[in-house]
C-alpha cells in the first residue's frame, strides 16, 4: 500500500501517507527532470515543462511511471499531461509541480482539472499541500480524503471534471500539487487551475499534522502555477 495516499483507502491524514511529498523527494524529482535520473532510472518520456515525476521512493516511482505531454489526447487545445505506469510493479507515483503560495495565503482555493483514465488499477486523482517557510506542512488534501469525493477517477473513463477544495493559512510559503495514481494504468490531466473561492476559515480547515519537510528557497519558486493547460 502507498504511504502517501495513492492506493490506500485508509485515513489520508496519517503521517506516513505523506512521506513521499517531503522536500527530499521534491528535489530528487526536480533533478530527475533536469538530468534524466540516475542510470537505470531514466524515464521513458519527458514530463511536461514545469512538471516532474515523483513517488515513494522517488527513484522507484521514476522507474515505475513516466510523464509526458500527449499531443494525441486532449480535453481542449493541443495536448494534455500524461502519467502512465511503465512497469507491472508500479506502486504509486505523481505528476506534480511546486509553486509559490503567496497569492493563495489566507484563502480558500479550488484545485480543479479534467482527468481521463485508462485501466487504472486503483485510483487516480488530485492532491495538494502547503508548507510554511520552515518546511512544515500547514495544509494537505488528496483524492482519498473523505472531504474530496469529486477528486478522482477509476478504471477506464472519458474526461471527467474533478476538484479539491482546501483552506490555505497565512503562514503558507509554497504549494505542491498534482495528479497521483496507485498501481498500473494511465491518467491524463488537462485544463488544470487553482482558483481563490473565498477567505480562509480555520474551523473548516481543521487540524493539520505539522509534518516537517526540507524547506525550498522561495526565490526559486514560480510566482504562480505554470503550464496548467499543457500547451507548452
Amino acid at each position: 500500500m502507498s504511504r502517501f495516499g495513492t492506493v490506500s483507502h485508509m485515513n489520508a491524514r496519517r503521517p506516513r501517507l505523506r512521506s513521499i511529498l517531503n522536500r527530499g523527494y521534491l528535489l530528487a524529482g526536480l533533478m530527475a527532470m533536469a538530468y534524466g535520473g540516475a542510470s537505470g532510472e531514466v524515464p521513458a518520456m519527458t514530463p511536461p515543462p514545469h512538471w516532474f515525476i515523483s513517488g515513494e521512493p522517488a527513484g522507484r516511482a521514476r522507474m515505475g511511471y513516466s510523464g509526458a505531454t500527449d499531443h494525441t489526447v486532449a480535453y481542449e487545445g493541443s495536448g494534455s499531461g500524461l502519467l502512465e505506469s511503465v512497469s507491472d510493479r508500479a506502486q504509486n507515483g505523481t505528476l506534480m509541480q511546486v509553486a509559490s503560495a503567496s497569492v493563495y495565503r489566507g484563502k480558500r482555493i479550488r484545485f480543479s482539472a479534467f482527468l481521463r483514465g485508462n485501466a487504472i488499477a486503483s485510483r487516480a486523482g488530485l492532491w495538494i499541500r502547503a508548507d510554511d517557510m520552515d518546511g512544515t506542512m500547514v495544509a494537505f488534501r488528496n483524492c482519498y480524503a473523505a472531504s474530496a469525493p469529486r477528486s478522482f477517477v477509476q478504471g477506464s473513463t472519458d474526461w471527467k471534471q474533478v476538484e479539491i477544495l482546501i483552506d490555505i493559512p497565512d503562514t503558507a510559503m509554497d504549494l505542491s500539487f498534482g495528479v497521483q495514481m496507485g498501481g498500473t494504468g494511465a491518467v491524463w490531466i488537462d485544463n488544470a487551475s487553482i482558483d481563490v473561492i473565498g477567505p480562509y476559515d480555520p474551523a473548516r480547515a481543521g487540524r493539520v499534522e505539522p509534518i516537517p519537510h526540507r524547506p525550498i528557497d522561495p526565490q526559486k519558486l514560480s510566482a504562480t502555477p505554470q503550464n496548467m493547460d499543457f500547451e507548452q
